[in-house]
């Protein structure tokens, strides 16, 4: 999951000023401060930061027969990608990290 969120723009550093040596921080893709908490894996955030950072834009995401199917553009190309996972923001993740990895994604 850290490689993910790095791609996604998040930066995972060690703080080493006075007050705060020796923790690691998450820090957001534009945005000022950081936590030491990973980000959540939620739709808000996948939509915010994975999809527009991964260069995708959304065609549409649907329940299809037990699975969610993701269909993701990348320029001109369709990458259509299946998860059964059955919560949207695990499954949107799972096919965007199948895409990310080559697996189970084709192009039309």
């Amino acid at each position: 999951m850290k490689e993910f969120w790095e791609r996604c723009g998040f930066r995972y550093e060690l703080m080493e000023d006075d007050s705060y040596t020796g923790n690691w921080y998450w820090f957001y893709p534009h945005e000022q401060g950081g936590s030491r908490n990973a980000p959540r894996l939620t739709l808000d955030n996948l939509f915010k930061y994975a999809v527009p950072s991964l260069g995708f834009d959304i065609k549409f995401i649907q329940w299809v027969d037990g699975d969610f199917e993701v269909d993701l553009l990348d320029g001109e190309h369709t990458i259509v990608a299946y998860s059964k996972d059955k919560d949207p923001a695990q499954a949107l993740y799972q096919a965007i990290a199948k895409i990310i990895e080559g697996e189970n994604g084709k192009g039309d």
